[in-house]
């Protein structure tokens, strides 16, 4: 179903269900204690975005630009953001559940008090983000850009950090298993050799 979206508008205590935003290009448009469900805002322009006491689930927003979004106590719930694009967003109080990021740009965000759960965000780029309070459990880190954000007390024992680019003072204070460790000095450039080698 089209939906067109008003410019500086605030949508609140809405329902939308399979509704298309795509291609669509708005400004400062705000979603205030609304549902989507299944809504799509591929390879649309939604500048200064606000999602304030939101649920989005199984919504597309691949290949968008969500450039400084405001995102305020809100789920993303098998969410697909796949190329997606949001510098200098500010989230806080946000969960990505079952989410594919993968590819999407996060550049100068802001994260706080916010977890990604069982999330792709395989070649995502998380250069100089900042995070606090941020949970990471059992996400694809694979080759993704976390150069300049420091991963100082974030458990990554469940990711997946094969190939993730970043450099020794980025991961200093990570918290990370043997198998992963391995990994890391590899990609530093040491070899780990056992006694017995």
């Amino acid at each position: 179903m089209d939906f067109r979206l008003e410019e500086e508008t605030t949508y609140e205590e809405q329902s939308l269900v399979g509704c298309s935003f795509v291609d669509q290009c708005v400004r400062h448009v705000a979603f205030k204690n609304c549902t989507l469900e299944g809504v799509d805002f591929d390879s649309g322009k939604f500048a200064h975005i606000d999602f304030t006491d939101c649920t989005l689930t199984d919504c597309s927003l691949a290949n968008s630009d969500m450039a400084k979004a405001v995102v305020h106590r809100t789920k993303f719930i098998n969410c697909r953001l796949t190329g997606s694009a949001w510098p200098e967003g500010f989230f806080r109080n946000v969960l990505f559940d079952g989410c594919k990021c993968d590819c999407s740009s996060f550049k100068f965000a802001e994260f706080k008090e916010t977890k990604f759960l069982n999330t792709i965000l395989q070649e995502a780029e998380l250069s100089r983000v900042r995070f606090r309070k941020v949970t990471l459990e059992e996400c694809d880190l694979r080759r993704t850009d976390v150069s300049g954000l420091s991963l100082k007390g974030i458990d990554l024992r469940t990711c997946e950090i094969e190939g993730l680019r970043a450099s020794v003072k980025d991961l200093q204070g990570a918290i990370i298993d043997t198998t992963q460790a391995v990994l890391v000095c590899a990609q530093l450039g040491l070899k780990v050799k056992f006694i017995d080698q």
